[in-house]
């Protein structure tokens, strides 16, 4: 046979869903699915995979999966009390992986510039507590868990996110988390979010916008970030320094 359907796929027993959602889209695209182009996606045509073929398109298969991305849900996490509770050092995301114009990326523009660092420091968050070095970063550790926790159907806009990351990782809210511990961080992400939202639409606007933000409304922020703490009297010397952030 020269050409095939996607019905030709189904009916086959040992080919797996992957494969026939990936002949699904060729063929809604209005591709001939011939010989020379299931050679080319390593695809056999129906009617000749036996176990050794099955187990390369597994293989393959795999690895699509594994460069679409995943995430892994921890029960350790989740007993602590962290929601979501990913393991990120056990997640990936889909990074720099395909072709043509559109790249995969992992955050928005504004959240590189906000928290450049969030990789590594989510990364040292679910460490054991017993393996942190140092007060300080304990309190960071937890300033960040803080902000990333979240109630089950609790729903956070972009600028929210990223102006409440911002303040963590230029410090401010590491005091807190040494009185209060993640929920004192909660407390006060909130109300400075509120804050934020209330007196700074214009950097909330281009966030929600652009999923960026500019050195101007960066600035704005950085500044209304300051007023707002020194406003809940926390010492800044009480802080760690500013990890990474302009």
């Amino acid at each position: 046979k020269k050409t095939f359907t996607l019905e030709d796929f189904e009916s086959e027993d040992m080919i797996n869903d992957q494969t026939k959602a990936r002949i699904r889209v060729l063929t809604e695209r209005g591709v001939t699915v011939t010989r020379e182009v299931l050679q080319k996606l390593d695809i056999p045509p129906p009617g000749t995979r036996t176990v050794e073929s099955l187990a390369h398109i597994q293989d393959i298969d795999a690895l699509i999966s594994l460069s679409d991305g995943h995430i892994t849900i921890d029960e350790k996490i989740f007993k602590n009390g962290r929601k979501p509770a990913i393991d990120p050092s056990n997640s990936l995301t889909r990074v720099g992986i395909g072709s043509g114009p559109v790249q995969g990326q992992a955050f928005a523009p504004v959240i590189l510039k906000v928290a450049p660092r969030l990789r590594l420091d989510i990364a040292q968050m679910v460490q054991d507590k017993d393996q942190v070095l140092g007060e300080e970063l304990s309190n960071r550790i937890a300033a960040w868990e803080g902000v990333l926790s979240q109630q089950v159907g609790e729903v956070r806009t972009l600028a929210e996110i990223a102006t409440t990351l911002y303040a963590v990782a230029k410090g401010k809210l590491d005091h807190r988390a040494m009185e209060e511990g993640v929920q004192g961080v909660q407390k006060y992400t909130s109300e400075f979010w509120k804050y934020i939202e209330k007196s700074k639409p214009e950097i909330v606007r281009e966030i929600q916008e652009t999923q960026d933000i500019g050195q101007e409304n960066l600035e704005m922020l950085s500044k209304a970030m300051d007023e707002f703490f020194s406003h809940k009297k926390v010492k800044k010397e009480e802080f760690l320094e500013p990890m990474g952030v302009v």
